[in-house]
């Protein structure tokens, strides 16, 4: 089944051998392929690093040193998720493209395109979206040289770094090198960011079409069918509400400890943002760029919640289906078996942030509201 290669998956595959992180690719590509992306981050770390040091002490100054470096981190970690777990990435591309190959002859075949449709179209707005962000983010520091244009002064204005750097060279002669170095670094960062993300979404968007499976054979039992059939249908619910269970666990142990990370950075980094919006409200030159940031990092938090949210709908629904159908017209034997999953049905799939904190609509509001607490206190300061 050639799901990623000309299939509904064919961006990931695309972003992942950009990344390196191919378990197909040549251990040799992946290996420059990395090098070339670290590199230019590298690089502006070390930038960052100085300029931190040369304000160390000064608190309001410090503040807008901390967004750059925390999505940066956050970045680092997701790329690492597949980039240090080639056989895990391997084993999970290989085990949908098996139950595509097994379930393409079944008449459930059709729940699985839907679910994967749906799939191709998340991570394509995903990935517009993170795109128009670094654009917005980048954009910001062109914006005194437009109004040198539009709205000439009797002076030029102070161009805007797009980070908080110290190149140890003038900005103003190398204003272009440096720009062009934070468009790399962003792009990178960017793309680090959506291979990731777009791959837990395709691995959950997978286990729920398996979810979405039973229910449409479940609508199947009847009076009507014969004993056999009845069983056959039984055991094959059973089987795919057993294989979507198994594959929504695996999802969960391999993702939580990245998402105890990637939240606890995003609520630091939403209140850091907030702060310096607020700080810098009179200076309309920076004013969007930190606006923009504010509003990617909780954008961001809601896509890293959608999935583990359309995991307990979905999951949730196998409950609904087995309630719905023809329960009372099968077997006492049948019935015991349905009544095995309707049991286990009532306790939904879902994915965690290190094993403590769900991820939900109701929590990821709850984070918002968090971050804006701390924001807040951090005004205080002002």
């Amino acid at each position: 089944m050639f799901l990623f290669e000309t299939g509904y998956y064919k961006a990931n595959r695309i972003g992942m051998m950009l990344c390196g992180t191919w378990p197909e690719q040549s251990f040799t590509t992946k290996l420059t392929i990395r090098i070339l992306h670290t590199g230019p981050i590298i690089l502006l770390l070390i930038a960052e690093f100085f300029y931190f040091y040369g304000i160390r002490g000064d608190f309001r100054e410090v503040i807008p040193c901390l967004p750059s470096p925390m999505t940066i981190f956050v970045a680092f970690i997701k790329f690492n998720l597949l980039a240090s777990n080639k056989k895990m990435v391997k084993d999970i591309i290989d085990k949908m493209r098996n139950d595509w190959e097994y379930l393409e002859k079944t008449s459930t075949n059709k729940i699985m395109h839907i679910n994967a449709a749906k799939g191709r179209q998340r991570i394509l707005t995903y990935m517009y979206y993170l795109m128009i962000s670094a654009s917005m983010y980048i954009g910001c520091s062109f914006i005194p040289k437009a109004l040198d244009i539009i709205i000439p002064l009797n002076e030029t204005r102070k161009n805007i770094a797009p980070f908080e750097t110290d190149y140890k060279v003038d900005l103003d002669d190398y204003f272009y090198l440096i720009v062009l170095h934070g468009l790399v670094t962003c792009t990178t960062t960017v793309t680090f960011l959506w291979v990731t993300d777009a791959f837990i979404m395709v691995m959950v968007q997978h286990c729920c079409g398996l979810f979405g499976t039973i229910g449409h054979v479940l609508k199947q039992l009847n009076e009507k069918i014969s004993e056999k059939d009845e069983k056959n249908i039984i055991n094959y619910a059973i089987l795919m509400h057993k294989r979507a269970i198994t594959f929504a666990d695996f999802i969960e142990s391999t993702v939580t400890v990245m998402y105890g990370f990637v939240v606890l950075i995003n609520m630091i980094a939403i209140s850091v943002t907030g702060v310096e919006t607020i700080f810098r409200w009179d200076n309309r030159d920076v004013r969007l760029k930190f606006v923009a940031y504010t509003i990617a990092e909780i954008v961001h938090l809601f896509f890293n919640t959608l999935p583990s949210q359309q995991l307990i709908d979905d999951s949730g629904k196998v409950f609904d289906s087995i309630y719905e159908c023809d329960w009372s017209s099968l077997s006492i034997k049948s019935q015991k078996l349905i009544w095995l999953m309707l049991v286990r049905s009532t306790r939904p799939c879902y994915l965690t942030a290190g094993k403590f904190y769900e991820l939900n609509m109701e929590n990821f509001s709850q984070v918002v509201r968090t971050a804006v607490s701390y924001l807040t206190v951090l005004t205080s300061f002002k």
